[in-house]
């Protein structure tokens, strides 16, 4: 009697299209969609122990995508979902909408980022935060300039008449 194991089998569960990016590597933009890849310990080519699990956002052209950490990817699951309800014809339009004003409202600024900078070097990350940094320095001054036309505090001077 022998027994047949091994390890290394892959199994990826797609989840359906997140969010449309632009991909640095084919230049295209497109959906990106949402996968789980499992690796498992086999016996008898039975799938039987998942020892390994990655969560990736790949363009649908060339596969070039990015790792995403698990609480990101449970934010872009629900997302995922909501598009296949929709491409399936389960929701509306106007339904699909609402759910994903609700699901991007909370969050919006934080994905932004993610979804800005999904690919990008390090470098290029921190070249873009002081991009936004300083543009939100302008708008401030800006909006410091525009108030200065109406000063926000007056100080009144009273003269004493005096007994000449």
């Amino acid at each position: 009697m022998f027994i047949v194991f091994g390890w290394g089998r892959q199994t990826l569960k797609s989840f359906g299209p997140v969010l449309k990016y632009h991909c640095d590597h084919c230049h295209n933009e497109k959906h990106w969609v949402l996968y789980c890849k499992r690796t498992w310990f086999t016996l008898f080519f039975i799938p039987i122990i998942p020892y390994s699990t990655e969560y990736l956002m790949l363009c649908p052209i060339c596969k070039y995508g990015v790792k995403l950490e698990k609480d990101k990817f449970e934010e872009y699951k629900a997302i995922a979902l909501c598009n296949t309800d929709l491409i399936n014809k389960a929701i509306t339009q106007q339904e699909h909408a609402a759910r994903m004003d609700e699901l991007l409202s909370p969050t919006l600024n934080k994905n932004t980022d993610d979804a800005d900078w999904a690919g990008k070097t390090e470098t290029q990350k921190n070249y873009l935060r002081q991009l936004k940094e300083i543009e939100e320095e302008r708008a401030a001054r800006a909006a410091m300039s525009a108030g200065s036309q109406e000063p926000a505090y007056t100080e009144s001077t009273t003269e004493e008449a005096g007994g000449n």
